[in-house]
C-alpha cells in the first residue's frame, strides 16, 4: 500500500481482501490481490494498482501456467490499461507483448484489443509504422464480436499515423473512411475527430480550401460542446488556410481567438502558444514586418527549447 492509503480507513470489504491475500491457495490471494487493484483503479490509484498487479502476477506465474492462463490474461490486460493510463508506454507495450504470446500459446485474452492497445501505445511514442502494424492486424483479425465504431477508429487511427509519416494521400484516404462510418453510426464528436485531423493533414499539402472546410466543420462541432482545447487548435488551422488563401488580416484574427481562447481558459499550452507565434511571424514576414517577425520567431524558439530539454 502507498502511503496514502496506509492513513485511509479501510472499508469492510478492503479488510476482507487484505485478509484474503494472506490465507489460501496460491491463486485464491492473487484473485483477491486483483480485486484490491480494480479498486484502486476505481480511485484513479493507478500506480497502487500497478503493484497489487505485479503481486498478483507473482503469485500466478508461480502456480500452473496453463492452470491459470485466463487469470494470468486477466492480470496482463488491466495492467497494460492502468500502464497506459500512466503514460507508460514503453512497459505497456511488454505486457501486452507478454500477453500476446500467453493468448497465442493458450487462446485465452482479447487479442484484437490488446493489438489496437499497442497501436495507441505505439502511436504516443511515435512508432508510427508499429502502429500501424498493429491497427491492421487487429482490424483484420476474426472477430466476430467486434464493433463498427471499433473498426472506425482503426481507420482513424491508422489515418493519424500515415499523417504524421506524411503519407498524406493515404492518411486522407484512411480518414475518410473513418468519417464515412462515424457518421452512418451517428457520431458527431467522432466525425468532428476526423475533421479535425483531415484539416490538419491538408496543412501538409498546403491545400487551404480544405483546410478551412475541414476545420470549419470540425470548429462548429467544438463550439456545440465548448471543447475550448480543440476550438483553439481549429482556429490555428484556420489561420494557416487563410494566409495560404492570402487573407492575411483573417489569419491574424484566427491566430488572435485561439491564443485569447487557450490563455483567457487559464491555459498554459507553451507548445500551441509557440506555434501560433511562428505562424504569425511568417505572415509579418510577407508583411514586410522583418523586426517584429524575428522576435516572435526568437521568443516561441526559447520556449521550444525549454520544452525539448523538459
Amino acid at each position: 500500500m502507498s502511503g496514502e492509503n496506509k492513513n485511509r480507513k479501510l472499508s469492510q470489504q478492503e479488510q476482507e481482501l487484505w485478509a484474503a491475500t494472506q490465507e489460501g491457495i496460491p491463486i485464491e490471494r492473487a484473485r483477491a490481490y486483483i480485486e484490491l487493484a480494480e479498486l484502486e483503479k476505481d480511485r484513479y490509484k493507478f500506480k497502487d494498482a500497478v503493484a497489487l498487479y505485479d503481486t498478483a502476477l507473482e503469485l500466478i506465474e508461480a502456480e500452473s501456467e496453463i492452470d491459470y492462463a485466463p487469470d494470468l490474461a486477466q492480470v496482463l490486460y488491466e495492467k497494460a490499461g492502468c500502464l497506459s493510463l500512466l503514460n507508460n508506454y514503453q512497459e505497456e507495450i511488454e505486457v501486452i507483448d507478454k500477453a500476446i504470446e500467453l493468448a497465442a500459446q493458450y487462446e485465452v485474452g482479447d487479442v484484437p484489443s490488446l493489438l489496437r492497445a499497442a497501436g495507441r501505445a505505439f502511436h504516443a511514442l511515435k512508432d508510427d509504422e508499429s502502429s500501424i502494424r498493429s491497427h491492421q492486424i487487429a482490424h483484420e483479425y476474426p472477430d466476430p464480436d467486434v464493433s463498427e465504431e471499433a473498426l472506425a477508429i482503426d481507420h482513424l487511427n491508422i489515418g493519424m499515423s500515415l499523417g504524421r509519416l506524411k503519407r498524406f494521400d493515404e492518411s486522407i484516404e484512411r480518414l475518410n473512411i473513418a468519417r464515412s462510418a462515424f457518421k452512418k453510426l451517428k457520431e458527431p464528436k467522432w466525425v468532428a475527430i476526423c475533421d479535425g485531423e483531415l484539416a490538419e493533414t491538408y496543412i501538409g499539402l498546403d491545400d487551404g480550401e480544405n483546410i478551412e472546410k475541414y476545420a470549419q466543420l470540425a470548429l462548429g462541432t467544438a463550439e456545440l460542446v465548448e471543447d475550448r482545447f480543440r476550438q483553439w487548435w481549429l482556429h490555428y488551422y484556420l489561420a494557416i488556410a487563410k494566409r495560404l488563401q492570402g487573407d492575411l488580416d483573417a489569419a491574424v484574427e484566427h491566430l488572435d481567438t485561439g491564443r485569447n481562447l487557450a490563455i483567457s481558459f487559464g491555459c498554459e499550452e507553451f507548445k500551441y502558444l509557440a506555434k501560433v507565434d511562428h505562424e504569425l511571424a511568417g505572415i509579418y514576414l510577407i508583411k514586410g514586418m522583418v523586426k517584429q517577425a524575428e522576435e516572435l520567431n526568437r521568443r516561441a524558439s526559447n520556449v521550444e527549447e525549454i520544452l525539448e530539454v523538459a
